[in-house]
């Protein structure tokens, strides 16, 4: 990239640094060394070497062409203000620190990051900043581009390449001296501290780097006036007002998760899933999730097609988050029970093996994850980590709809349109909190996402938003089959044999006439085998059920206990820890036998 190395160019580089000797004089089309009175490169510089020039007797012409050389090796010098290392050199502590201070010297504006633990660099695709892995090739190109490195053999520097063996050490270094990347934001974002990220690049303080789309974002002021609030509620509102939420927390849901990724570094910690349901196709849930993913991540959102295999899963996961959306979207989902979407749901990385590197990583785990389905069965596990926007139109064929009468006729082209418009409206509600002192408002409880809670229903309490989380224990308590069947267990469990001592057998007997547990297995003797399993899962929990007594309603708890074991057989039984006042259930041969009694 610089020219060949004669002794000119030596000089050159020792003039442009201010090392050059006083009584050094070059060929006619060399530099001179002009004074050290003066910087390199400034007007006062050019200027002075223009006078020496003249005085020598150089032509105007060559002056001229002569400074126009000179100004674009000033600025290859520049762009490259490269340091020099020797390829040969044994002191390797020595090279490696020189290695990366060569990669720090050129990067400003930052573009080369440590992201979970991985030195990667930003690159464009498709005009989307995204985020690349350097490997030992592409790491050894970055050097060669911020390094001059030489070899020394009798007195003579030649060009060398930076050794492989260099490359493979500094990436092994314990600590590499990048700034770290936490995520990319495609439009402005609030930081942890508040404060409004506007400015295009990486900012040091939050780890975020700012790569906006074509969007002009008005400024947002800092203390919103009523009127300006006034109207960023009013297009949110008219963005969603067709949309059949079936409670208010549905729609409060909704505007949880519009919100989700512009204020996402004010809520350390995990982020729960968004359940975008309806009774049956049509109802408008794909449009839906459009409206709420497209203003933060316009048309990169990552959509993923459901998967019943949990390896699969994993790999998927792993696959759209190096895509660094905001949102993941999983479509048309029947079945919610994989534990990979649980876990994900209560981390804040995510480790994995990376395909193309052949080695693990570890990212955050920043995206949210919505699903799209129609009645979905949701896992125990999974049901607990989720808010739901459930849709319904009441009718049979809700595409049928006359959607002329709608506020917004044509929702996906107005979402497109406007997208600058809902941004700068979701950035003026948020700052409009923030400048009230951000007040927080006692919201339900949701396990996991206290951060995540307390941060977006103190905006939405903020704005007027009302219902949020009133509807968070509904789809743990419905959409879980399993949860309701082992319920019914625990309720005929104790209907035939209260608190006694009971084999694992017996209870078996009771669970085939449930239906809803996961008995795996075609034949008896392997639900037997399933349900072997499926009991000391139980251990511990508490149930809570409801009775009518006469008028009175009365409540009772039921803990599955472990009982011990007889002949081999493990016993358990059902301990009520608020002691009900419930009569038990009628004396059976089996618990007035002499078995029953040699178990106390």
């Amino acid at each position: 990239m610089l020219r060949e190395m004669t002794e000119k160019m030596k000089l050159n580089r020792a003039l442009l640094r201010g090392e050059a000797p006083e009584d050094c004089v070059l060929e006619p089309d060399g530099y001179v060394h002009v004074s050290d009175d003066y910087e390199v490169g400034t007007p006062e510089w050019y200027e002075a070497d223009r006078k020496l020039r003249t005085m020598e007797g150089w032509p105007a012409d060559e002056i001229a062409a002569h400074q126009l050389r000179l100004r674009n090796d000033m600025k290859e010098m520049k762009r490259l203000d490269r340091i020099v290392l020797d390829a040969n050199d044994p002191d390797v502590v020595r090279v490696v620190k020189g290695f990366w201070e060569g990669i720090q010297r050129c990067n400003n504006p930052a573009r080369i990051f440590t992201w979970g633990g991985k030195v990667v660099r930003l690159i464009k695709i498709d005009g989307i900043t995204t985020i690349d892995y350097l490997n030992e090739n592409s790491l050894q190109l970055e050097s060669a581009e911020s390094t001059l490195w030489i070899t020394r053999k009798q007195n003579e520097e030649k060009p060398a390449r930076p050794p492989v063996k260099i490359v493979k050490l500094a990436l092994a270094a314990e600590h590499i001296p990048l700034p770290p990347l936490k995520r990319i934001t495609r439009t402005p974002i609030f930081t942890k501290s508040g404060k409004l990220l506007t400015k295009p690049g990486y900012d040091a303080e939050s780890g975020v780097y700012y790569a906006p789309d074509n969007l002009k974002i008005k400024p947002i002021p800092k203390n919103p006036t009523d009127e300006q609030v006034e109207e960023a509620k009013s297009i949110i509102a008219d963005m969603l007002y067709n949309m059949p939420y079936e409670t208010p927390a549905d729609r409060g849901s909704a505007y949880a998760a519009l919100f989700t990724p512009f204020v996402r570094d004010m809520t350390p910690g995990p982020v729960p899933g968004l359940l975008n349901s309806a009774p049956g196709p049509g109802t408008g849930k794909d449009l839906h999730a459009f409206c709420i993913t497209y203003p933060a991540v316009g048309d990169s959102v990552v959509v993923l097609s459901p998967s019943e295999n949990d390896e699969e899963i994993r790999k998927r996961l792993t696959s759209a988050l190096l895509q660094n959306s905001a949102f993941i979207i999983i479509g048309n989902v029947s079945d919610i029970s994989s534990p990979q979407y649980a876990h994900y749901m209560t981390a804040t990385t995510w480790e994995d093996r990376h395909l193309g590197l052949n080695e693990m990583i570890i990212v955050p785990a920043s995206a949210m994850l919505i699903f799209t389905a129609n009645n979905p069965t949701v896992s125990t596990e999974n049901a607990r980590r989720f808010i739901q926007s459930r849709l319904d139109a009441k009718m049979e064929k809700p595409w049928t709809r006359d959607i002329s009468n709608f506020k917004i006729p044509n929702l996906w082209e107005w979402v497109r349109k406007n997208r600058a418009q809902v941004i700068e409206s979701v950035l003026i509600l948020t700052q409009s909190w923030i400048a009230a002192g951000a007040p927080i408002t006692k919201c339900k409880p949701f396990g996991n996402y206290e951060t995540w809670t307390r941060v977006h229903g103190s905006i939405l309490a903020h704005i007027g938003i009302k219902g949020f989380l009133d509807n968070v224990l509904d789809l743990y308590e419905k959409s879980d089959i399993e949860s309701a069947a082992i319920k019914e267990f625990i309720y005929q469990w104790w209907e035939t044999h209260s608190d006694d001592k009971v084999q694992s057998k017996t209870l078996f007997s009771i669970a085939q006439k449930i239906d809803g547990l996961s008995l795996k297995g075609n034949t008896a003797e392997s639900q037997a085998r399933s349900f072997a399993y499926f009991l000391p899962k139980q251990k511990g929990r508490i149930f809570t059920f409801e009775e009518k007594k006469g008028e009175k309603v009365i409540s009772f708890t039921l803990r599955v206990m472990d009982a011990g074991k007889y002949k081999h057989s493990s016993l358990w039984k059902l301990e009520d820890p608020n002691k009900s006042n419930r009569e038990k259930p009628k004396e059976t041969l089996f618990n007035n036998s002499k078995e029953a009694a040699s178990w106390e």
